[in-house]
């Protein structure tokens, strides 16, 4: 059952197109899907915020215990609860004093206020350094500790360093 030469040309002059009441019910759905699916997106990175910072740290963390065995060398780990940020720097003091002399190189400065907006951190031992072997130490013992990450309101990321120095992968949970 085919259509004549005759039906085929009526229908294809009958079909020019779309009148413009249907184009804008399309652009309008279209438009509706693209805020509810940006919405759910921007969402989605603010709860990744407090795992990135704390993916960051973890790395940081990891690099100043390398360095440590490597270069036999202390490297301590301060943080500042009151200002959010934390500052990773070889500890050249001798004894190790956990304070930044203006003579010891900064490995990592974070300002998490900067860096990540809404992110506050909360560590169970501080200040700590990680010793020429790569175990953390705290006034000459060999101590574990937990960094907490979290966003307000939203999610909270934390990850340990036991006391042999091993550091341990981050976990999240939302709150």
């Amino acid at each position: 059952m085919g259509f004549s030469l005759r039906q085929a040309i009526w229908l294809l002059r009958s079909n020019r197109g779309f009148t413009l009441v249907e184009a804008m019910v399309v652009v309008c759905i279209i438009g509706a899907l693209v805020g509810f699916g940006y919405s759910g997106f921007s969402s989605l990175l603010q709860r990744e915020k407090a795992r990135a910072a704390a993916t960051q740290l973890m790395g940081q963390l990891k690099e100043a215990r390398m360095l440590a065995m490597e270069k036999h060398a202390s490297y301590a780990v301060a943080v500042d609860a009151d200002k959010h940020e934390y500052t990773i720097f070889r500890d050249d003091s001798n004894p190790a004093n956990y304070v930044r002399d203006t003579y010891e190189p900064i490995i990592h400065q974070v300002d998490l206020d900067q860096d990540f907006p809404g992110v506050t951190l909360s560590v169970t031992t501080i200040p700590f350094r990680f010793d020429t072997r790569g175990m953390p130490r705290k006034s000459g013992t060999f101590m574990g500790t937990t960094f907490t990450l979290t966003l307000t309101g939203k999610t909270q990321c934390s990850f340990s360093i036991s006391n042999v120095g091993r550091i341990d992968v981050v976990t999240c949970q939302e709150l």
